[in-house]
């Protein structure tokens, strides 16, 4: 009867730690690199957070043209009509935006973009 409770202990535990690698890898090692257009009639006024003033709720899309939706909080007002390269995490959101020139943006994400013209 021991024997058997250690063994289930054991296994449980080698479980919650797999679980929980598991997590800490979705958490920082797993990103995506999404593109979008500042649209700032998208712009949304928040409490100040952080140092955060702006919400921005605007669509994106991945180098194969598959959308997503985003929601990042910035500092300051972006440029209107600015492209984005956004890296996109599976459970933090959005931790990194670049501004990009037109021609960085990848033919079926621009595809795609074209749309919001």
């Amino acid at each position: 009867m021991r024997t058997r409770t250690i063994l289930l202990l054991t296994i449980w535990f080698v479980i919650i730690i797999i679980a929980m690698l598991g997590l800490f890898y979705l958490t920082f090692y797993t990103e995506s690199t999404c593109y979008t257009q500042i649209d700032n009639a998208k712009l949304v006024d928040i409490t100040p957070r952080g140092g955060m003033y702006y919400r921005y709720e605007l669509t994106a899309w991945d180098e194969r043209g598959s959308e997503r939706s985003l929601t990042f909080e910035t500092s300051r007002i972006l440029r209107d009509g600015a492209y984005l390269q956004v890296q996109v995490a599976p459970l933090r959101g959005v931790t990194d935006w670049t501004e990009i020139q037109p021609d960085d943006v990848p033919a079926a994400a621009w595809e795609s973009l074209g749309t919001l013209k």
